[in-house]
């Protein structure tokens, strides 16, 4: 499986811009396909939070251009290198292979676009053209402002200080597409939040007078390592698709770490990470204020059920 082809309307480099991660490749299915001309494909207008204007502004392009390299010989040297790469080489058999030539980059592009209101902010990306035994390539090697590592407001209160270093250094590996890396950190920030909620159901059981046996299994299964069983106890599946979302989560993260390269595992840690505040901080953020009512309701006197 390899990486998503961006198809390279404006609205899809755009895109690409904004969301794209560092160093990832991404490939010309067709090998001819990739834009020479950014020109083209230049959004009129990108908008984005100014820090100087304090809100969401129009960035219009400013002096975006190719570094090092003239459009026209660029061209010339594209189309060369997409006709060796297309020309094989028969072996015994009369099995056709691709040439193979070593990774090479052609051209860099500086895209810089600048706020329309207060003139002062700045966005610049720097993308590199090249070339490699699969093809052309396009790839983002440097941005300002840098790739973004903040934490959530609602998740900077509900994680305790660890697993908020867990989820920045994800958010580090995600932006140079160490992938592999970004899912190893994210598997473990699961797992430490489990337990934890956990004891928060096994008290709220407790407080609605459940039998000795649940109250036992409960127990055993906090005191075990068999992460299956502990997610599948403190959370619940999807009504509509009968998922378990925070099931999914650890799977797709498990599967990316053994099976997948890092272009692949650092798509499936966006879409965790994605995902991450709305269900898992939003568990433990329900969880937390069903523990104040049961408590609030205690201090009155009243039997929780």
């Amino acid at each position: 499986m390899s990486a998503e082809i961006p198809n390279f309307s404006i609205e899809d480099f755009t895109a690409f811009l904004l969301t794209g991660t560092l160093y990832q490749k991404f490939h010309s299915p067709l090998r001819l396909a990739l834009p020479y001309r950014f020109e083209g494909f230049l959004p009129e207008r990108i908008y984005f939070d100014c820090g100087v204007c304090d809100r969401n502004q129009a960035f219009i392009s400013s002096d975006s251009r190719y570094l090092d390299t003239e459009p026209a010989a660029l061209e010339a040297e594209i189309q060369e290198n997409s006709i060796r790469l297309m020309v094989g080489n028969r072996i015994g058999g009369g099995e056709m292979v691709v040439n193979m030539i070593n990774e090479r980059a052609i051209g860099f592009y500086q895209l810089h676009y600048t706020c329309g209101i207060c003139r002062e902010t700045h966005l610049r990306w720097f993308l590199e053209i090249g070339r490699d035994e699969r093809g052309m390539f396009i790839r983002k090697v440097g941005q300002e402002p840098p790739y973004d590592i903040g934490v959530s407001r609602e998740a900077s209160k509900l994680l305790p200080e660890a697993d908020i270093q867990h989820y920045k250094h994800a958010k580090i590996c995600i932006s140079q597409s160490y992938g592999i890396g970004a899912c190893i950190y994210l598997r473990r920030l699961i797992e430490d939040q489990i337990n934890p909620l956990l004891e928060n159901y096994l008290a709220k059981r407790e407080g609605e007078g459940a039998e000795q046996t649940e109250i036992g299994q409960i127990r055993t299964i906090i005191s075990e390592r068999v992460m299956a069983d502990k997610i599948r106890l403190v959370t619940t599946p999807h009504p509509k698709t009968g998922l378990n979302p925070v099931g999914r989560m650890y799977d797709q993260l498990s599967d990316a770490i053994h099976a997948r390269n890092d272009d692949e595992s650092t798509e499936v840690a966006k879409n965790v990470l994605n995902a991450f505040d709305e269900i898992l901080v939003g568990l433990k953020r329900r969880m937390a204020e069903e523990a104040a009512y049961r408590e609030r309701m205690q201090a009155l006197g009243a039997k929780i059920e």
